[in-house]
C-alpha cells in the first residue's frame, strides 16, 4: 500500500503527524474491528485499516512528524547535568564492531521479514522506529522469549582477526516470515529475493532440533570467513553450512574457519537427496536426513558414523 492510499483509508490529509495517525486509527478501529458491531464487521476491512496505519505511521516517524507536545505556562525546569555514558565492554555489541549496511549486503536493515538471517544492529533499527536502542532491545527480548525469533550469538575465539560480535536474527516460524514478506504462494516464494534466507532459517531449526546440542552459535570475521551454525556438545564442535544448490561444495571460507577454530567435523546441508563426503571431515547431507524419523534422525552420537 502506498503512503497516499494509506492517508485516504485513514481519512487524513497529506503529511499528518504520528499522533494524528494513531488517533484516526483508534477511532476507525472501534467500528471496523471484527469484534465490533455485533460481529458484523468485515475482517478484510480491518486488515486494510491496519496496513494503512502501519504505512502512515512509519512514514510520519521517518519524516520526524511526531506531533507537537502540549504547551504549558509553567516555567521551564533548570537543566540537569548529564552523566557520562558508561563505557561499553569489548564483548558488547558496540557500534564499531557491527558491519555497516550497504547496497546488496546482508547486514540487518530493518524491522520486517527481510531481516531473516541478518546481523543485529540495534542502533540502526532504533533510528528507523524513532525509539531508543534500549526499547528495541526490550522488543527483541520479548520476541525471543515467546519463541518468535532465534537470537544466534557469535562464537568468540582468541583469534588474531576482527570477529563479528553482534548476534544474528532468525524467524523460527517461516510461515510468519512469509507473511511479513508478503509471500502468498509457492510461486511467490520461488521468485522472492529472500528465498535463500527463508530456506536457511527453516533448515537451521530442523538441524538444531535433530542434533540437540548444548549450545549453538555462528562464526564470522570481517575478512569474510564464516560458519552459518556452530554446534557444541560434550566437548565436540561441529560446523554446519546451509547451501540451497544441487551439488554444493566446500568453500574456502568454511575450510579456513574449520582450521582457525580446530573443529571436529562439518556438514553441508542442502535440499537434495544424496549424502556424500567431500573429505574426511566434511560431509554433504540432505536436509531430509535430519527430519525423517524413518531414516534415523541423526543425533549427536551417530552423526559421524554416516
Amino acid at each position: 500500500m502506498r503512503v497516499g492510499e494509506a492517508w485516504q483509508v485513514l481519512g487524513l490529509p497529506p503529511a499528518p503527524t504520528a499522533e494524528r495517525v494513531k488517533r484516526a486509527y483508534r477511532n476507525l478501529a472501534k467500528s471496523l474491528h471484527p469484534d465490533a458491531a455485533g460481529g458484523r464487521a468485515r475482517p478484510s476491512a480491518f486488515a486494510r485499516l491496519t496496513e494503512a496505519y502501519e504505512v502512515a505511521l512509519a512514514e510520519a516517524l521517518a519524516a520526524n512528524r511526531h506531533g507537537a507536545p502540549p504547551t504549558s505556562t509553567a516555567p521551564s525546569p533548570r537543566p540537569r547535568p548529564r552523566r557520562a555514558a558508561p563505557v561499553q565492554s569489548p564483548t558488547s555489541d558496540a557500534e564499531d564492531e557491527r558491519p555497516r549496511a550497504r547496497p546488496g549486503s546482508t547486514t540487518y536493515d530493518g524491522t520486517s521479514g527481510s531481516d531473516q538471517d541478518q546481523v543485529w544492529n540495534g542502533a540502526e533499527i532504533a533510528a528507523s522506529m524513532g525509539v531508543s536502542p534500549n526499547t528495541v532491545r526490550a522488543y527483541l527480548d520479548a520476541l525471543e522469549q515467546t519463541y518468535m525469533i532465534r537470537r544466534l550469538l557469535p562464537w568468540h575465539a582468541n583469534l588474531a582477526k576482527r570477529i563479528v560480535k553482534s548476534p544474528k536474527i532468525y524467524f523460527r516460524d517461516t510461515g510468519i516470515l512469509h507473511a511479513l514478506l508478503g509471500v502468498r504462494s509457492a510461486v511467490d516464494l520461488r521468485v522472492h529475493p529472500k528465498l535463500g534466507a527463508s530456506w536457511e532459517g527453516f533448515a537451521l531449526e530442523q538441524v538444531v532440533r535433530a542434533t540437540r546440542p548444548d549450545r549453538v552459535h555462528f562464526h564470522a570475521v570481517h575478512s569474510g570467513s564464516e560458519i552459518d551454525l556452530l554446534l557444541e556438545r560434550g566437548g565436540q564442535r561441529w560446523a554446519v553450512e546451509f547451501k540451497r544448490s544441487d551439488a554444493p561444495a566446500a568453500t574456502r571460507s568454511l575450510k579456513t574457519a574449520m582450521q582457525d577454530l580446530e573443529l571436529d567435523q562439518a556438514w553441508i546441508v542442502y535440499p537434495g537427496s544424496r549424502s556424500y563426503r567431500i573429505d574426511e571431515r566434511i560431509e554433504v547431507r540432505p536436509l531430509a536426513s535430519f527430519a525423517t524419523p524413518a531414516s534415523g534422525t541423526p543425533g549427536w552420537d551417530d552423526a559421524g558414523s554416516r
